[in-house]
């Protein structure tokens, strides 16, 4: 059974000084439904002025995955104490990410749903620093 959640995504990047500190914010609607053990939701994000891209989050409390299709496209996996790699495809070219999850931590309670990932990112094999995203469902 598919339910309207609220989706908030908030992701950081530490530089080591706040003000160069990178942040980002999303908050739009979206599907959410279990299947298997796993929790789902999909969405679409705005990108750029007049791109969307449509997204598919698939967690549990040991893994977090966001899929995105569109002019950007990637595959992002998360999971607790180990290093993914993977292509992020843009309309500027293509560039190899590095994922290092550090910690993923799942909260449900009364209709709400809170995932907090912390790991290290690498971009074309250079470190941009610790990394968290925040993401919270709440029924609509």
């Amino acid at each position: 059974m598919n339910k309207e959640v609220l989706v908030s995504i908030k992701g950081l990047q530490y530089t080591g000084t706040e003000e160069d500190d990178n942040r980002v914010e999303t908050l739009t609607r979206g599907s959410f439904y279990k299947r298997g053990g796993k929790n789902f939701v999909t969405f679409e994000e705005a990108f750029d002025e007049d791109q969307t891209v449509k997204s598919l989050v698939k967690f549990d409390a040991d893994s977090f995955e966001i899929t995105r299709k569109g002019p950007y496209s990637v595959r992002l996996s998360f999971e607790n104490g180990k290093k993914y790699y993977t292509d992020y495809h843009t309309p500027y070219g293509e560039f190899l990410l590095g994922i290092d999850t550090r910690r993923i931590e799942v909260v449900e309670q009364d209709g709400e749903m809170a995932v907090v990932i912390e790991y290290d990112m690498e971009f074309n094999s250079e470190s941009l620093g610790r990394c968290t995203i925040d993401m919270k469902l709440t029924e609509v």
